[in-house]
């Protein structure tokens, strides 16, 4: 109301001192014309009016001027015997009083007229950051159960102000039925204990749109307690639930993605991990935060600073780099990554966003498969050297085709049981008991007590078990022929046992003992079989072969130096080229 008056004439301006004339002169005609009725007893009860008045309408120099108009006319036109100046009499201090009341009552004007030109400004300044926050203003009547809205409210609703609801159930009505039991709690709640509340739910828009509001309001309660109203600011935060959705779900992606996550200064210092981060180099929740990206690198201090250059070269160029990365962990042992790192604003600062995840295995799992197409390739190369020269020797000591072809077969499948025991292990070793098993199996028949085998658990590489495959076949051929393998009641015995010799390594040494009932007589003649047996002992594998025909049958003892096998796949090496059998 006040507010209203102050602002009709600007303070000290021509218009103010106008309206203080005027109305000093109407109060004084006004005390002229009540003088029949009201005599001499209230000579200025027509002039306090005025003089705040314009005091309030124009200022406190236009209550002045509109006091000292009002006291020289009063002087003159209202006071008995004016112009009479009678020390001490009553008129004159009543005089004296009315310039004194008046003067006071117009700087309580003024006074008040600057705490509403303050009050003013403060409401634009407040309905300027309603406007501009799009924040809705509302007033309940609790007793009498009416809702007011201002515009930005019913803008926030969707509603046209002839439609905003004017209870509070007609309001409740707006709210969707999943939020109104809390909403209900919270209002309820401020009832009984007073303060301010503040509390989310969800709306539907007119056009059937759900969207987020943000309330905060208090309870005013009368002079006996009780709730009277109840005021509060509304405003739409869909925008951020949203934005807090989409953090959510970011977040939660990024603490559960199976990559690791990093980001980075660009000076870099590492600002965030998530756990796959943490998990792939091996540090505890928190313990990379605040290093360096340089402790994760395993390149040399020389090479690291060229590479780290590079990878900052291409992210400010391109804003983006890929690539493989050697990694160190907590614990000092080195992985490799495929990394992919993006220049992202954060803050207003550039940062460094890192994604990787582990490629160890995949680089090992390459490294294994070109090792193992370089041993097919050495392997593929000796078996057909190995094929050569086993037809050619084959041919030159066989005395028909069919006699060739039967013993090229046999010497064939006796080389394809040992290629099968290694092909099973990946051509890293194979079982001296199944090479020795593969060969004489065939041989056991019905009376298992015929070939007897015994030994300590020993690995071949691939040179020695081909070697000795091949050995024992033509030993087991032999002994089907002309020996103990040949007759029901013969027995065979291979015993073997690795021992260390001169401090050179293990040394394997095979017993060959057949068992056959009579008189066994040697051969005349050595034939290829024993020449094969004895090349590949000695030239192949370094070893040593003892063959001594007795009474009983043949003995035959095989030496030869022990290596150990190899754990992994590896390439060929010196020690198993393809045998010289020629």
């Amino acid at each position: 109301m006040l507010t209203r008056y102050t602002q009709l004439v600007r303070s000290g301006s021509l218009r103010a001192y106008a309206a203080a004339t005027a109305l000093a002169l109407l109060g004084v005609l006004l005390r002229v014309a009540l003088a029949p009725v009201v005599g001499d007893q209230v000579p200025y009860v027509t002039i306090f009016p005025v003089v705040l008045l314009a005091a309030v309408i124009g200022g406190a120099r236009a209550g002045i001027l509109a006091l000292v108009i009002s006291a020289v006319l009063s002087w003159y036109l209202v006071l008995p015997e004016h112009g009479a100046f009678r020390p001490g009499g009553a008129e004159l201090l009543g005089f004296v009083l009315f310039l004194a009341v008046a003067a006071l009552m117009i700087a309580a004007a003024q006074t008040l007229r600057n705490a509403a030109e303050r009050a003013a400004t403060q409401q634009e300044q407040l309905a300027a950051a309603l406007a501009a926050s799009s924040t809705g203003t509302w007033r309940w009547n609790i007793p009498a159960d009416q809702v007011q809205w201002d515009e930005a409210m019913c803008k926030v609703y969707g509603v046209a102000p002839e439609r905003a609801p004017r209870t509070s159930s007609a309001f409740f009505d707006l709210v969707l039925r999943e939020d109104q039991a809390h909403a209900r709690e919270v209002i309820g709640r401020a009832m009984t204990s007073g303060g301010s509340v503040e509390y989310e739910f969800r709306i539907r828009l007119p056009d059937g749109r759900v969207r987020w509001i943000y309330d905060r309001s208090r309870v005013i309660f009368d002079p006996e307690g009780r709730p009277a109203q109840m005021i509060g600011a509304c405003i739409d935060v869909t925008e951020r639930k949203q934005a807090d959705e989409t953090l959510r779900l970011h977040s939660m992606l990024l603490h559960n993605m199976s990559e690791g996550v990093s980001l980075a200064t660009e000076d870099g210092v590492i600002v965030y991990v998530n756990p796959a981060e943490e998990q792939l180099f091996g540090y505890e929740r928190g313990e990379l935060v605040g290093q360096h990206v340089s402790v994760q690198n395993a390149y040399p201090p020389e090479e690291n600073a060229r590479v780290v250059a590079d990878v900052i070269a291409t992210l400010r160029e391109s804003g983006t780099w890929s690539g493989e990365w050697r990694n160190r962990r907590k614990d000092g042992s080195e992985f490799v990554t495929a990394s992919q790192i993006t220049t992202v604003e954060v803050g207003g600062r550039r940062h460094w966003l890192c994604v990787q995840r582990d490629v160890t295995e995949r680089h090992l799992a390459q490294q294994r498969q070109q090792l193992l197409i370089n041993e097919l390739n050495h392997r593929v190369k000796n078996t057909l050297a190995t094929v050569q020269s086993l037809a050619a020797q084959t041919a030159r000591n066989a005395p028909s085709v069919a006699a060739f072809r039967e013993a090229f077969e046999a010497r064939l499948l006796a080389l394809s049981a040992t290629h099968s025991l290694l092909t099973d292990s990946l051509w890293r070793s194979a079982p001296l008991e199944k090479v020795l098993r593969a060969e004489l199996e065939p041989y056991r028949g019905a009376d298992a007590e015929r070939v007897t085998l015994a030994g300590d658990a020993v690995e071949l590489t691939p040179s020695q078990a081909l070697g000795l495959g091949l050995a024992c076949h033509e030993l087991a051929t032999n002994a089907a022929k002309y020996g103990a393998l040949g007759r029901p009641d013969g027995r065979l015995s291979v015993t073997w046992a690795a021992a260390p010799q001169d401090g050179s390594g293990d040394v394997l040494r095979i017993d060959w003992r057949e068992s056959t009932p009579g008189e066994v007589r040697p051969p005349t003649r050595r034939g290829f079989g024993t020449r094969l047996i004895e090349r590949t002992i000695v030239s192949d594998l370094a070893g040593a072969v003892e063959m001594r025909f007795a009474p009983t049958g043949l003995e035959c003892c095989i030496e030869i130096p022990l290596r150990v096998p190899s754990r992994g796949v590896a390439g060929p090496t010196d020690d198993e080229r393809s045998p010289s059998w020629e």
